[in-house]
């Protein structure tokens, strides 16, 4: 009888570290999901030919309000639009369910800036 309770003194732990790794991974996958599909979010309201670096900020900032406020903490989004491309950058801290596991993720989207561009060169 003292055997069997030494021994699970022994693995319970490491059972119980194994299933926080777990879920701590997991969070972080379902994390890296959320910023992308923030990027994306942002980078289809910034590159509209009425969108702007803000409406791509703000875009990918209320998708993250409301799809990720639970998993993700101190978001930043950044926003680049040119004449050709636009870009959108958005990295956040992921919940921590041990203490000293602080991961953060990121993902970037880019797409082509919409607008009228007259024919040169005829």
């Amino acid at each position: 009888m003292g055997a069997t309770s030494a021994q699970l003194a022994l693995v319970m732990p490491a059972v119980l570290l194994f299933i926080t790794v777990f879920f701590q991974a997991v969070l972080y996958w379902h994390g890296s999901t959320l910023v992308t599909a923030a990027a994306q979010q942002g980078a289809v309201d910034a590159s509209g030919e009425a969108g702007s670096e803000a409406a791509g900020r703000r875009g990918a900032e209320v998708f993250l309000s409301r799809a990720g406020s639970g998993v993700l903490r101190s978001p930043e989004v950044s926003v680049s639009r040119g004449p050709e491309r636009t870009r959108v950058s958005v990295s956040a801290g992921v919940v921590e369910l041990m203490p000293g596991l602080a991961w953060r993720v990121s993902a970037t989207a880019e797409a082509s800036t919409e607008g009228f561009r007259p024919v040169t060169g005829r």
